[in-house]
């Protein structure tokens, strides 16, 4: 524990108390109001995440598919059948031809609205920033320091995390459906 000295009095003060840890719940409602403006207030942010909701079940079906013909490919060659190995050979690189533009795009628009995404609250953050003079009293806070590069910095962190978090839990979600 670290007791600090008053200059010129030599009383000790009291430690900050420790900070209290944010619960669940409490971290849910901040991404909700860092993260719901954008679909609600932006262009085409909706039309944005429905065409990768879509993509990602798209790519999910892919994988399935692809799981499939991998074992009939297998299948075929454990049998030592020539024709068969053709045909599923001729599958799997028609499986192959759709599942490489359908990742690209998928790949794609990920990229797409993390960056829209990214634009657009940092714009927002910015203009909250500038508004009513706060740059003044976040200057003053020793506390923080170079608020414009942490509002940069930051909000791609939390749009590309977010992302990569909701794609990952519905994949999983998918996969283990599947």
């Amino acid at each position: 524990m670290v007791v600090a000295l008053s200059s010129g009095t030599g009383d000790a003060q009291e430690p900050e108390p420790e900070p209290q840890p944010i619960t669940l719940r409490e971290r849910l409602r901040l991404f909700r109001r860092l993260a719901v403006p954008y679909f609600e207030q932006a262009d085409g942010a909706r039309l944005d995440f429905a065409l990768l909701l879509l993509l990602v079940i798209a790519d999910a079906g892919i994988s399935v598919t692809f799981s499939f013909v991998g074992r009939d490919f297998y299948d075929a060659l454990e049998l030592k059948s020539q024709p068969l190995f053709l045909e599923k050979t001729a599958a799997f690189a028609a499986c192959l031809a759709v599942a490489t533009p359908v990742t690209a795009l998928f790949k794609f628009q990920l990229g797409r609205l993390a960056l829209n995404w990214r634009g657009w609250m940092t714009g927002e953050l910015t203009r909250q920033y500038y508004a009513d003079r706060a740059y003044y009293a976040l200057e003053i806070d020793p506390e923080i320091d170079n608020p414009d590069q942490r509002i940069s910095e930051d909000v791609a962190d939390f749009t590309r995390l977010s992302l990569d978090f909701a794609i990952t839990l519905l994949t999983s979600a998918i996969d283990l459906l599947s």
